[in-house]
């Protein structure tokens, strides 16, 4: 008897039922076919379906959701993750005009073109749509240019089995990029920006005129957060174009000298993050037997004009020279960096970079001497020296270090436990004793006078060995 009655209180397309949160579903055969029986009978009021499947399942046994996209015509939010959806079914969720956020993955495997259907959805501010198995090359559909009220944009390229295989690379039309005017927040997985035209083709700038002059070219015009992810094809040109950019995230790709000078022309950028993001001449920089190999070129001054960007996060990245010139950075995060010219026990390199730091973070670094932090960043409230066994301290570092306003102080040498039997070089040979008779006076005195100022600050300085 209650079964009956809770399963009738559930076919009722009550008022509760205008946000409905399904989260790690089973789809059985059975479960799904009553999963499906049970979102259409409620969608016609359903105003927010949030639905994620355990599991991704082939044709014939997968959720039916044609039924709920048929009937749900109040929906303003619909995410979906594991079910890849067929182009008939992308068809009936551009009827959903009150649409205002899309998240879903599309089966694409003959083109991109089915998402052209989407270009009704005049109301959609978010959308965030995975391409599975579309061809390599495929772009966005020009036709979603139509979305004017779009805020932020998620393109993400991936397989049909996680893992399998690299996912096709994919791109963006330049006259969309033009058009997505209203655009603040770009998330790009596996998907290029697109490369910059001609010099002698006209297009339009942001003023509405025609020129052929490269400095007038703008796309994103509003665009202030910028992610990739996995970007092949070389940063250069068409990140400049994103004039309005305020926080830039790479991961994977490469800089060369015209990536350098792209983001020296973003004069409002804040914020910097480059991960795993390597120079296309590293080679040039790498020695085999000696700890120094060819001299470094001297540094580029094409960013010293950034005068907006305060936080540097580099992980598995060169320290270009480049990056010493940043005059206004408050905030460093060195993970994995590499120094050009050094192979282990390298000094931070000094610069404009320096003056300004209130928080420096440095961890599983070769970092041998960090003298110029000391003479130069002398605002530094916070420092983190992590997983650092060639870091050395002096007695004249003494001193400076107490000069510093220093809340937050972490110092631990010892590196930290990987699960590779033969770690990566120099890992393999890190120094013993980590800790040599100057450096172990240093670090227990600044301790002792840190601990005497009794402010309430978080010092933590282990000078234990390792293993």
């Amino acid at each position: 008897m209650v079964s009956r009655r809770f399963a009738a209180l559930l076919r009722q397309p009550l008022q509760a039922w205008q946000t409905l949160s399904l989260r790690s579903v089973g789809t059985g055969t059975r479960s799904s076919a009553y999963l499906a029986r049970w979102l259409s009978i409620v969608a016609p009021r359903v105003e927010r379906l949030e639905l994620e499947l355990r599991d991704v399942h082939p044709p014939g046994h997968r959720l039916a959701i044609s039924p709920f996209l048929a009937s749900a015509r109040t929906l303003k939010l619909l995410h979906l993750e594991k079910l890849h959806l067929l182009p008939a079914e992308l068809a009936l969720i551009s009827l959903l005009t009150s649409l205002t956020s899309l998240r879903c993955e599309c089966s694409l495997s003959k083109g991109m073109q089915p998402l052209s259907t989407l270009a009704s959805l005049r109301q959609l501010q978010h959308l965030s749509l995975t391409a599975v198995e579309a061809p390599s090359g495929s772009q966005l559909p020009i036709s979603l240019s139509a979305l004017s009220s779009l805020q932020s944009l998620s393109l993400s390229s991936s397989t049909s089995k996680s893992y399998s295989r690299e996912p096709p690379l994919l791109g963006l039309p330049w006259a969309w990029c033009q058009a997505a005017t209203q655009v603040t927040s770009v998330r790009l997985r596996w998907v290029d920006l697109p490369s910059l035209p001609p010099a002698d083709a006209p297009h339009t700038s942001g003023a509405g005129s025609s020129s052929g002059a490269s400095d007038s070219i703008g796309i994103f015009a509003a665009v202030q957060d910028l992610q990739l992810y996995f970007p092949l094809v070389a940063l250069g040109g068409s990140i400049g174009c994103c004039r309005a950019l305020r926080t830039l995230w790479v991961f994977g790709g490469s800089l060369q000298a015209a990536g350098w000078a792209a983001l020296s022309s973003l004069p409002h950028l804040e914020a910097l993050s480059v991960h795993r993001c390597y120079l296309d001449d590293d080679d040039e920089y790498e020695g085999e037997e000696d700890n120094y190999v060819d001299p470094v070129p001297p540094a580029p001054q094409s960013l010293s004009s950034l005068t907006c960007l305060t936080l540097l996060d580099l992980w598995r990245a060169p320290i270009h020279p480049a990056l010493t010139q940043l005059p206004k950075l408050r905030k460093l995060v060195l993970v994995e960096p590499e120094c050009l010219g050094l192979y282990t026990a390298w000094p931070l390199p000094d610069g404009p970079w320096l003056r300004h730091l209130e928080s420096l973070q440095v961890e599983h670094a070769a970092l041998g001497s960090i003298g110029a932090v000391l003479r130069q960043a002398t605002r530094l409230s916070s420092l983190s020296l992590d997983d650092c066994p060639w870091l050395t301290f002096e007695r004249d570092d003494l001193p400076l270090l107490l000069q510093l306003p220093l809340e937050r102080l972490l110092v631990d040498k010892r590196p930290a436990e990987v699960e590779d039997d033969e770690p990566d070089p120099p890992w393999e040979e890190v120094p013993e004793p980590l800790w040599g008779e100057e450096s172990l006076w240093v670090a227990r005195e600044l301790g002792v006078a840190l601990r005497a100022r009794g402010s309430g600050g978080s010092f933590d300085i282990c000078t234990e060995e390792w293993p």
